[in-house]
Formats: structure tokens, C-alpha cells, sequence
């Protein structure tokens, strides 16, 4: 009688054993990735600026591209739902069951882990060929997710696709029960669920209501920020003011005859940048008409975060008056159009102080251009104006020249 090698038997198992401990390199990336996309997610949803990537940042640039949803959805969420996926698979790729109850773990795990590592290097290319900077939050969650892709791919290769099993009565090269075929088949799923994706952000690019200015260094989102003008204006431009600058409220009766004179075709951002040092570092040294710019700009603001039509109408009112008005009458007129608990609750918002920093960064961003850090300011396309403009017509120029705005008489005259 001829002994049955030993060796051919054990094999299998001792390649076996080495699959849990793989399995827990694969769950260690995807906790790396997914807590990364989890975190990106939350700054979609709630557009809170994530730590390190301020303004014009390379992060920045990136999440605030239209190549960061698919359709309304943040690119995060999909990232999301497919690491948490694989992470689940994986409990199911037990190596003491059976290859015939265990295939379709495999396939999923398989056509997942092609999804990653597809995608990994459709959005790393994006950054660098279309946007021109890589997001350092996006580029970790992509290497660790490809790691832990081709830690479970490895996992699945060494696990059987190294030796025989029987399939249906006949002897052909499997992977722990998963055909050749069918595994190069699950990567093909995985292949064509990214290219659909890709397909469909080149397609149909996600509509953001944002604003970009100075090339997209700074994108400011129409939706959130206050803005003077009609709400589907396809023209805007961007002001910047201080609520205790004398020459503000003089600029501010300029953009008002701007809004009529164009119509519904112009859109103002405006956005408050107090030139009080208590807020706002690049002011030294705090002029005495100007000392409590801070808490006239976060009254403005937190009106604003209750709602749009209550700050169109403070806003009206405030610079309507001969001289600023004194806090308490600010604080009075801005309750009586929120309600007194709802202004609290906008006072507290951090978003408040988030938009003035923003102002302020984009404040810093022009004196670093013009060499000038007079107020107001406005930003019209790639033009920068510095100080009040001597008048109505001088802004119709500007905003004609660098805007491309045409009067509403121009056009009613063709």
C-alpha cells in the first residue's frame, strides 16, 4: 500500500491560515479610509471648513469642485458605502467553511476591491490633471483604501487560486470556489461601477450654486452667504464692507442703483470684513469709529443665517440711515424681523464667525494683490477695486468691462 502524501493535504489549510491575519490588514486600511470619508462627508454636509485647509487651499479646491458629487450626492458618501461594504465582507471570508456556501463573498470582496483601486486612480488623476492640486485628506483615504484592495485581492489569490478544487464535478483552477472566470468577471463589475460613475460626473457635473473668485482660489456658496439682487442672477460680483466704514455706506448707494440698473441679471455677494482688530488680525490698531465693528458685522451675519429676506431688509434699513446707527437700535430692528430666540440660536452658530474669517481671508488676498487695504472693496471677475468708486457710472464700467453685464435699456433696445 502506497501512503497518500501528507504534504498535498496540508497545503491548502497552512495557505489557509494565513488569511485571518491578512483579513485584519484589509479591515485596518478601511477604518483608515472610511474614517477619512466619513469626516469629508460631514464637511459636505454641513460645509464646515476642515482643520489644515483653510481658503484657497489645496483641499479646499478640491472638495469644492464639482468633481466631488456625483449629482447631488458628495463623491464621500459613495467612498463611504463601499469601504463599510468590503469592511462587512470580510467577516463573511471565513477560511474553515466551505468554497461552495462561501463564493459569493468572494465575488462581492473582489468586485469591490477593483471598485477601490478604479476609482483611486480616476480621482487622484482628476486632481492632478483637471484641478492641478492633490487634497492631502482625499490622497490618504485613497492609499489606504487601495492598500487594504490589494491586501484582500492578495488574500483571495493565496487562499486558492493557487491550487485545484472541484467544481461541479470537474477539476479547473478556482478561487476559494470562484472560478478564474468569475473572478476576472467580479473585477470587471468592480471596473464598470467606477466607469459609470466617472461617465456620469463628465456628463452631468454637479451644479453648484457657488461663486469663484480669483480662479477658484476662494468659492463662495450663493446659497449660504448674504447677497443683495435677484436670487437667479447669472452675473455676480463680490463686496466687501465694513458696517462702521463712512465710505461703505456711500458704495452701498452705488451697488443699490447697480441692482437697478441691470435687473435680475445682477447678483451681489456681499460680505462684512470689520476693521477691528478684535476679529480681524491684519487691523493693528482699532480706530475709535470702528471699535465695535465685530459685533456689528455678527449681528448682520447671524440675521443672515435666520434668514435671507430678514437680512435683505436689515440691510436695507441699516445703510438707509444718515449715520451708523447705534448697537442697541441695530440689535432692536434685527429682533423684530428674526424674533428674539431665533437670532440668539444664529448668534451662537459658528458659522457666523466662519464667514467673517472668510471675508477676511478674502480681505487679505486683495491687499496682497493691490498693495492696498482700503475699504470697501469689490471683487468684479478678475478686477479688483479698491475705495469708493466716484460714481454710479464708473461702477456700470466696471461691472461692464470685467463682468460682461449689460443694462436692461441695452437689452430692451435690440
Amino acid at each position: 500500500m502506497n501512503p497518500t502524501p501528507t504534504a498535498r493535504k496540508t497545503s491548502p489549510l497552512s495557505t489557509d491560515q494565513k488569511l485571518p491575519s491578512r483579513l485584519w490588514i484589509v479591515r485596518f486600511g478601511l477604518l483608515i479610509s472610511g474614517s477619512i470619508s466619513a469626516y469629508l462627508l460631514s464637511h459636505a454636509l454641513t460645509h464646515e471648513q476642515i482643520g489644515g485647509c483653510g481658503p484657497g487651499s489645496a483641499c479646499d479646491r478640491v472638495l469644492g469642485s464639482h468633481w466631488a458629487y456625483l449629482g447631488p450626492i458628495p463623491v464621500s458618501a459613495l467612498a463611504l458605502f463601499v469601504y463599510v461594504s468590503l469592511f462587512l465582507t470580510t467577516f463573511q471570508l471565513t477560511p474553515n467553511s466551505r468554497p461552495q456556501f462561501r463564493s459569493n463573498p468572494w465575488r462581492i470582496a473582489i468586485a469591490l476591491s477593483a471598485a477601490i483601486l478604479f476609482a483611486a486612480m480616476w480621482f487622484v488623476g482628476l486632481q492632478v490633471v483637471h484641478i492641478g492640486v492633490l487634497c492631502k485628506f482625499c490622497v490618504g483615504a485613497h492609499l489606504a483604501g487601495s492598500a487594504a484592495a490589494v491586501a484582500c485581492l492578495q488574500a483571495a489569490w493565496t487562499s486558492g487560486l493557487q491550487h485545484l478544487s472541484k467544481i461541479e464535478g470537474s477539476t479547473k483552477p478556482a478561487l476559494r470556489g470562484v472560478r478564474v472566470s468569475e473572478a476576472l468577471l467580479a473585477i470587471l463589475v468592480g471596473g464598470l461601477a467606477t466607469g459609470t460613475t466617472a461617465l456620469l460626473q463628465y456628463q452631468f457635473p454637479h451644479r453648484l450654486n457657488i461663486v469663484r473668485v480669483h480662479r477658484g482660489s476662494f468659492k463662495l456658496n450663493l446659497s449660504e452667504l448674504p447677497r443683495l439682487g435677484s436670487a437667479s442672477a447669472t452675473r455676480v460680483f463680490v463686496s466687501l464692507f465694513d458696517y462702521t466704514c463712512p465710505d461703505c455706506q456711500t458704495m452701498h448707494k452705488h451697488l443699490e442703483k447697480a441692482l437697478e440698473h441691470y435687473g435680475d441679471e445682477l447678483g451681489i455677494v456681499t460680505l462684512p470684513v470689520p476693521l477691528d482688530s478684535k476679529c480681524n488680525p491684519l487691523v493693528r490698531r482699532t480706530q475709535p469709529k470702528h471699535q465695535e465693528a465685530c459685533e456689528y458685522a455678527k449681528l448682520g451675519m447671524a440675521v443672515q443665517r435666520v434668514s435671507s429676506k430678514a437680512f435683505t431688509d436689515y440691510d436695507a434699513w441699516f445703510f438707509s440711515q444718515p449715520v451708523t446707527p447705534p448697537l442697541t437700535e441695530c440689535m432692536s430692528k434685527a429682533t423684530s424681523l428674526t424674533g428674539i430666540d431665533a437670532l440668539k440660536k444664529a448668534q451662537s452658530d459658528p458659522w457666523v464667525d466662519q464667514t467673517i474669517q472668510t471675508a477676511v481671508s478674502l480681505y487679505e488676498w486683495n491687499g496682497n494683490i493691490t498693495g492696498v487695504y482700503r475699504m470697501p472693496q469689490l471683487v468684479i471677475g478678475d478686477r479688483v477695486n479698491v475705495g469708493p468708486v466716484a460714481s454710479s457710472e464708473e461702477l456700470y464700467r466696471l461691472l461692464e468691462d470685467h463682468l460682461g453685464v449689460v443694462a436692461r435699456k441695452s437689452k430692451h433696445s435690440h
